[in-house]
């Protein structure tokens, strides 16, 4: 930015700290020879330090005039010209740095917590038909937006080789190798909502009775079930409508 006149002030002001450091100097020594008074000493002294604050204060408006990016990259947008004035706050040009990229992926209430903040993330695109980025999660947004999503942000390495450009359309693949034995049931076994979980469990003389079960992760068309079941259980996956405790169903192949 333009800082001509600041650089004027700057001149100024330091001709006149020196003006007074030399002025101190003498007076202080006239003043150890009883030649000056004390109060005049102090009078400089004061003169000279507010001096010194104001050489400060144009330095600092000197190095303000200098803006530098936050970033590398390339200027995609210049939003003002040479000798337009620039408020506080103003856009002057915004800048695209591809050497690391954002995904910004929108998941569901029950999508967002089953990912953690670090967490791996494999990125493919139509693009690069058979190239696989490695992302890490960065930020999970603890509000929902208006439709109920989660906003989430994934940053990726984006290798010159196959370089993804801002606005790529890509997947996201948040799923993890795992050990862990779980149990599964048709998502349309449940009576109600996953949050109110309950499946008609066929017993003996193929009875049902309701049974009210902890469900965990969607995959699919599948529900985890944390509690309330066993393996073996059979459960009821259509028709429940017309479904009580005790009711006698037929199995079907």
């Amino acid at each position: 930015m333009d800082n001509r006149a600041a650089q004027l002030d700057f001149q100024k002001a330091e001709s006149n700290l020196a003006k007074l450091r030399a002025d101190l100097q003498t007076y202080t020594e006239l003043y150890e020879g009883k030649a000056a008074t004390k109060e005049k000493v102090n009078q400089l002294r004061q003169d000279y330090n507010d001096a010194l604050v104001q050489v400060d204060q144009i330095k600092k408006q000197m190095s303000d005039a200098s803006i530098k990016a936050p970033t590398s990259g390339t200027i995609l947008v210049k939003s003002m010209e040479a000798g337009i004035f620039a408020n506080a706050g103003s856009e002057i040009a915004t800048i695209v740095n591809l050497s690391r990229t954002k995904v910004q992926v929108n998941l569901t209430e029950a999508e967002v917590y089953q990912v953690r903040t670090g967490q791996s993330v494999k990125i493919t695109t139509d693009v690069y038909m058979n190239a696989v980025f490695a992302g890490k999660v960065t930020f999970i947004s603890p509000q929902a937006d208006v439709t109920h999503n989660y906003m989430v942000e994934i940053i990726i390495a984006n290798p010159s080789k196959t370089p993804l450009r801002s606005g790529t359309f890509v997947y996201a693949d948040f799923s993890q190798k795992s050990r862990q034995n779980i149990l599964t049931i048709p998502r349309e076994a449940l009576t109600e909502s996953v949050k109110n979980a309950s499946v008609y469990v066929i017993g003996p003389g193929n009875k049902v009775a309701l049974t009210p079960v902890q469900s965990g992760r969607e995959m699919g068309g599948s529900i985890e079930v944390i509690s309330g079941l066993k393996t073996g259980d059979r459960v009821v996956t259509s028709g429940q409508i017309n479904l009580k405790n005790g009711t006698e169903v037929s199995l079907s192949n």
